[in-house]
């Protein structure tokens, strides 16, 4: 029996950074009509370049590549009329010259919108895992989890938009218009508002 789609996609992206550095982004995705399920997967590689390999004199002695990689396989559905979720399950591997290590982990995502009166709700559980392998022989990590919970409200008439977002793991690159309400930095948590003009 042969199924029909109503969509399918395969993006492919490389970026040649200075140095060496390169990114590759891989992905192929479907819409399973018959069972109105969206699946997807994808291949993220990021190659660092070929590092010169020193010891503690300075003499040279050889080189190494290292590199990350990422193989992720989703798939989401809506519910009824206003809500979606997905799942993704993610293998997690980098290579730094001797040092290897290997994890499995997963996203979890549920997302409400409500285009007619300007309302968007959403939940994200990320890297939700652990580490197989650590680097050496020290005992393994744990993976940075994150909890991500935001709810926005658009204005057609001022064309506004206002966004507040709450997150468990506080990352060090924030944008011009966001502003930190409230941080612990003992939990990594942080709650914020944030105001933008949509044009």
């Amino acid at each position: 029996m042969v199924k029909t789609f109503d969509a399918y996609q395969s993006p492919v992206n490389y970026a040649d950074y200075f140095a060496g550095v390169s990114y590759s982004h891989v992905m192929a995705g479907y819409h399973a009509k018959s069972i109105n399920t969206t699946f997807a997967t994808s291949l993220q590689f990021v190659n660092y370049g070929n590092i010169v390999q020193t010891d503690a004199g300075g003499n040279v002695q050889g080189s190494f590549k290292p590199s990350d990689l990422s193989w992720q396989v989703t798939a989401s559905r809506q519910y009824e009329e206003r809500w979606h979720y997905g799942l993704t399950l993610k293998y997690i591997r980098s290579r730094y010259q001797q040092y290897r290590s290997t994890g499995f982990s997963a996203d979890l995502g549920i997302a409400y919108l409500d285009s007619a009166n300007g309302w968007q709700a959403g939940l994200v559980a990320k890297n939700m895992g652990a580490q197989i392998k650590s680097y050496g022989v020290q005992d393994k990590e744990p993976l940075p989890f994150d909890l991500q919970i935001g709810i926005s409200k658009s204005w057609n008439m001022c064309h506004c938009n206002c966004l507040l977002l709450y997150t468990t793991f506080t990352s060090s690159i924030l944008t011009m218009q966001t502003l930190t309400l409230k941080r612990d930095r003992s939990s990594k948590t942080a709650i914020r508002l944030r105001i933008m003009q949509v044009r």
